[in-house]
């Protein structure tokens, strides 16, 4: 069991399953507000990246734990945002959206040893700051006194339409990208560590219907109207 950290601080988490738009939403809110911005799956992604590149597979839990022993993970923030991720001096931030680790990402993310050090890290860089953290356990495990939580569901065929408009290269059907996002769905709500599902606090936004200025619009009415 990770120690809680005391907020002193406005933090906001937004939670939900792939390409359920939270990260644009987050970024957009974070800047009608003047909020940091963390995507933690950045640095799931991060680490999946560092675990192939050394040829650890997912498997190997021992291997993977004395790694994680001695990693050193480190973040620039440039205008309150992510630019470069480093894992022992080595910057993964041009790695993160390659094939091979979307396609590996939650395998490594479901291992509770990496999930255990992630989240350790993101409640010491949400300490002492107004910031928004998307992921998908924010607001359940990483932060679960935060204030203000939302989650954001949509159906798997929306959401792998959205998908499948943001992809430059259309290598995958629509349909091929809603079972891909059904099988991470699937894996991210039955692990054992931090499955998928929103806080009992949380404000569930439902977004098949909603544009992103939308989405964003009920998440600030609801921040602005708890601070007035």
């Amino acid at each position: 069991m990770i120690n809680q950290v005391n907020f002193n601080t406005k933090i906001i988490t937004i939670d939900g399953p792939a390409a359920s738009g939270k990260s644009a939403a987050g970024a957009f809110l974070s800047e009608k507000i003047n909020f940091s911005y963390l995507d933690t799956g950045l640095m799931y992604r991060a680490v999946t990246a560092y675990f192939i590149e050394n040829n650890i597979l997912p498997e190997q839990l021992n291997e993977i734990s004395e790694h994680l022993e001695n990693m050193n993970l480190n973040m620039k923030f440039i205008k309150r945002k992510i630019s470069n991720i480093f894992i022992n001096n080595n910057d993964y931030m041009s790695k993160l959206f390659l094939s091979k680790i979307d396609l590996s990402v939650s395998k490594y993310s479901s291992i509770s040893s990496i999930r255990r050090y992630l989240v350790t890290k993101q409640r010491l860089i949400a300490k002492n700051k107004n910031i928004i953290m998307i992921g998908r356990d924010i607001g359940t495990v990483v932060i679960p006194s935060a204030k203000f939580k939302f989650y954001l569901k949509a159906s798997s065929l929306i959401r792998a339409k959205r998908r499948y408009e943001q992809t430059k290269n259309k290598d995958k059907s629509i349909q091929e990208i809603k079972t891909s996002i059904e099988l991470r769905d699937k894996i991210d709500s039955t692990r054992k560590d931090s499955p998928l599902m929103p806080a009992n606090d949380a404000i569930i936004i439902y977004t098949d219907d909603l544009n992103l200025s939308e989405v964003v619009d009920k998440m600030y009415n609801a921040f602005i109207g708890e601070n007035l």
